[in-house]
């Protein structure tokens, strides 16, 4: 069915159809509104960007963000694909992730994919703060 195909892909891809329409102001409002969520849940690891070790600035850290933004944007816009959630919405999803700015740094999230995967599974609720602290 060709509806179903349609929506599989946008769930894989879910700005492409803004990006097809050329709709490049939602496409910003979207991502900006996420990691505003971000900001707002990691003060502290936002503002000092330059402070060593800290894990926010990183590739890693974006790949990861960026792979958890596909499973909640899919989650709270269902098929209203293009949707452009409040930056409130995109902080319910950060409200179970009890991570503190102190432990948002590279000693937690070790550089490379096993840093990037975990800081993922911590977001995706896999796996627990007591599992970082365990380690």
């Amino acid at each position: 069915d060709v509806y179903k195909r349609q929506v599989d892909e946008l769930r894989r891809t879910p700005l492409r159809g803004l990006f097809i329409e050329g709709d490049d102001f939602a496409i910003t409002e979207i991502v900006l509104n996420y990691f505003l969520a971000v900001r707002d849940k990691w003060p502290e690891s936002w503002a000092e960007v330059n402070r060593k070790g800290n894990f926010i600035p990183r590739s890693n850290a974006f790949k990861a963000f960026m792979r958890y933004f596909g499973d909640i944007y899919v989650k709270m816009v269902g098929e209203e694909f293009g949707r452009v959630p409040k930056k409130d919405e995109f902080a319910e999803y950060f409200v179970h992730i009890d991570l503190t700015d102190e432990l948002l740094n590279t000693r937690t999230f070790q550089p490379g994919s096993s840093g990037q995967s975990l800081f993922y599974k911590l977001l995706a609720g896999e796996v627990s703060i007591e599992h970082l602290l365990e380690d």
